[in-house]
């Protein structure tokens, strides 16, 4: 029994992962996988476990309740915009074969949450998102300013559900920090104790932080059709302004 018990302590928390296995064709979804899913990981699994673990049910629900909706919405977001550009393309009665991308990158991730399922399905929303502007941008649908903003509001609304879920996750590890160390006052500890310990040695202990303010940037703005077809006006005022001056 004590040889059982000295190989358990040597082991870290076990908890349940899966794999996914990715194909990010666009270099903005690229970018928030390579930048920022590792931390935001971290976050949401602070949050969810964490946080569940260590702090007040009535604290935790809310805070819960936020990732959630901030989640959400940014998904509703990417769809919503995804769905427009489609209608641009579509209304335009042009065929155009599918993209092919000069560096796709393969990845695969550690799924650790189900909230962490939401976020990478958010990425993929984006890589989609993209690759839609790069096809009406492609058959000269939208200007390349407009291609370069579309994309650029895209991948700030993800950035920004980052930014949210990093400012949660700073509430959380200072629980779990007061906690782990009132709790360790207390002899007679138990399993659970452990555990929670563990996990907030695992995620906290020198494993690099999240750079929140970089990330917490404002949503994404509504893509509207009809801009498309307002741009050239615009740009022709500009260069009758110019001219007359």
């Amino acid at each position: 029994m004590a040889f059982a018990s000295a190989a358990s302590s040597k082991r870290g928390f076990s908890r349940p992962i899966y794999t996914a296995n990715l194909d990010i064709r666009t270099a903005y979804a690229q970018e928030i996988v390579e930048r920022s899913f590792a931390d935001t990981s971290k976050a949401i699994f602070a949050v969810s476990v964490i946080m569940r673990a260590t702090g007040v049910k009535a604290d935790v629900d809310a805070v819960e309740a936020q990732v959630n909706e901030k989640l959400q919405v940014c998904k509703d977001e990417l769809e919503k915009n995804h769905e427009r550009v489609r209608l641009i393309i579509e209304q335009s009665k042009i065929e155009i074969a599918e993209l092919d991308y000069t560096a796709p990158l393969a990845i695969t991730l550690k799924i650790d949450s189900p909230r962490l399922s939401r976020y990478l399905g958010i990425i993929k929303k984006l890589d989609e998102l993209c690759q839609t502007i790069d096809s009406a941008w492609m058959i000269e649908l939208i200007s390349d300013e407009q291609r370069a903003n579309w994309l650029h509001e895209a991948r700030r609304s993800v950035r920004s559900a980052s930014g949210v879920i990093f400012s949660l996750y700073t509430r959380s590890e200072k629980l779990a920090r007061k906690k782990k160390i009132s709790l360790e006052s207390i002899t007679n500890s138990g399993e659970q104790l452990t555990n929670v310990i563990s996990i907030a040695d695992h995620v906290l202990a020198g494993e690099g932080s999240l750079t929140g303010a970089a990330l917490a940037e404002p949503a994404l703005t509504e893509v509207k059709p009809e801009v498309a077809a307002a741009a050239p006006a615009a740009s022709e005022k500009k260069k009758t302004a110019k001219s007359g001056a």
